[in-house]
């Protein structure tokens, strides 16, 4: 005759070798392992009382987060429901809660939850939790503190869709916010209206892949989309580094872009000064027009555009032609005619 856990684990053993689970043998199962549950945690109640134990603190955590278990899997079974709140799904882990993405590898994902706006390409976050939220709950709070941190509201706002309903277009309009997305409501009639619209609406979106790049280039590069800490203070520290060093390495970047800027403004004031220039940093005196071209061009047309000429004097093109050539630096320089416009 079976007792104890070796009767526990041969209903599970059966259920599972069984060809044909039906619902009714599903929750017969079920309703045996939460009674077995129940039994034990009344021995350990029983003996703790009984014999005036002391456990360590850990202990009475893990106590209490399998009686909490216990609670939420008597109440699924017993409503002949699946989902409870603040359901635990791991007893060392206690905190983590399943988020429901829809996603076509994994409709439910585990781990914290992360929001973040971007300013200038550095990344605030503007919540970190465990628990399912709406992102568009955040969207005030997030305005209101780039008001606090530079003295006024932000002229553009992108956003994505979520966060695009009346209340919130509502609010930015009153603050002179544009809040970039599709209109709300019925399309326009007017042709040249739709294809304005359309142009800057798709426009708002190339520039907003940055911040959905800033979500792979952490979990790419600096370890986001495997966090191995283990506690959840440790777990937030981890995310808040990650997103420290990505500042970091942009707050670097923009330094050594803003010194070699500056270096070739020095070279390209001075006058017959002769200079070897290695083509695995600029192929020839073409690249090194362009980059003069969106050098002066950069008041008119941002750092995007002079970055976007950076990027191509560094491409594969430049290193596959690597060579050294003299060069003569001269005080003026013009971008040649079969080179088209930068873009970032």
């Amino acid at each position: 005759r079976l007792v104890g856990s070796e009767m526990c684990i041969e209903t599970v053993l059966n259920l599972s070798k069984s060809k044909k689970r039906s619902a009714k043998a599903i929750r017969k199962c079920i309703r045996q392992q939460l009674q077995f549950i129940r039994r034990d945690i009344g021995y350990i109640a029983d003996f703790v009382r009984n014999k005036d134990i002391r456990f360590d603190q850990a202990v009475y955590d893990l106590l209490n987060t399998l009686t909490t278990l216990y609670e939420q899997q008597l109440y699924m079974h017993e409503h002949r429901v699946h989902s409870v709140p603040d359901r635990i799904v791991s007893i060392r882990q206690p905190w983590v809660r399943p988020i429901v993405r829809g996603k076509a590898h994994a409709n439910t994902e585990f781990g914290a939850k992360l929001h973040i706006s971007m300013v200038d390409g550095y990344a605030r976050i503007e919540r970190l939790s465990f628990d399912a939220f709406n992102e568009a709950t955040d969207f005030f709070r997030a305005v209101e503190g780039y008001r606090e941190h530079y003295g006024c509201y932000p002229a553009r706002v992108l956003a994505d869709k979520i966060y695009r309903n009346r209340e919130t277009i509502a609010w930015c309009k009153e603050r002179g916010i544009q809040l970039t997305g599709p209109v709300l409501g019925r399309p326009q009639k007017n042709p040249e209206v739709t294809k304005t619209a359309r142009r800057q609406a798709y426009q708002d979106i190339c520039d907003r892949n940055m911040i959905e790049g800033e979500f792979g280039t952490g979990k790419r590069a600096y370890g986001l989309n495997r966090i191995m800490a283990h506690l959840r203070e440790t777990s937030f520290c981890v995310i808040g580094v990650a997103l420290l060093c990505m500042n970091l390495t942009k707050r670097l970047r923009s330094l050594c872009l803003d010194l070699f800027a500056g270096l070739m403004q020095i070279l390209v004031l001075l006058t017959d000064y002769p200079l070897l220039l290695d083509l695995g940093t600029v192929a020839g005196k073409l690249y090194l027009d362009c980059f003069a071209a969106a050098w002066n061009s950069r008041n008119a047309k941002g750092q995007r555009g002079f970055k976007s000429t950076l990027a191509f004097l560094a491409s594969h093109e430049a290193r596959r032609r690597m060579a050294v050539f003299p060069i003569q630096l001269t005080r003026s320089y013009t971008r040649p005619a079969s080179r088209g416009t930068c873009r970032a």
